[in-house]
């Protein structure tokens, strides 16, 4: 498949209790398998070499405006207790698996 032929397609109506999506996007699908408490694999086969997969998803557990990313925008004081909250995690994890 081409570049413009590996898509994503997620098909929601108000009749069913199931999202039905097919992709040929390996990050997409790589995403979704990772998630199989959410998303359930229906099907998988390979055209023109592409892995193309079909999954579904209850409803209520998926949203068309949450998949939007949004740009995080903070201040410096932000950024800067976030990194302290980092290292302070990162120091407390490799103190209890050195313990």
């Amino acid at each position: 498949m081409i570049a413009a032929e590996r898509e994503t397609t997620v098909a929601i109506n108000d009749a069913d209790e199931l999202v039905q999506i097919w992709s040929a996007r390996q990050k997409d699908i790589t995403a979704m398998r990772k998630k199989p408490e959410v998303f359930t694999e229906i099907r998988s086969t390979v055209y023109d070499g592409t892995e193309c997969v079909s999954f579904t998803a209850p409803k209520d557990r998926f949203s068309v405006a949450q998949a939007a990313k949004t740009k995080m925008v903070l201040t410096d004081e932000q950024r800067d207790a976030m990194r302290t909250r980092g290292v302070a995690l990162a120091l407390q994890a490799r103190s209890a698996y050195l313990d």
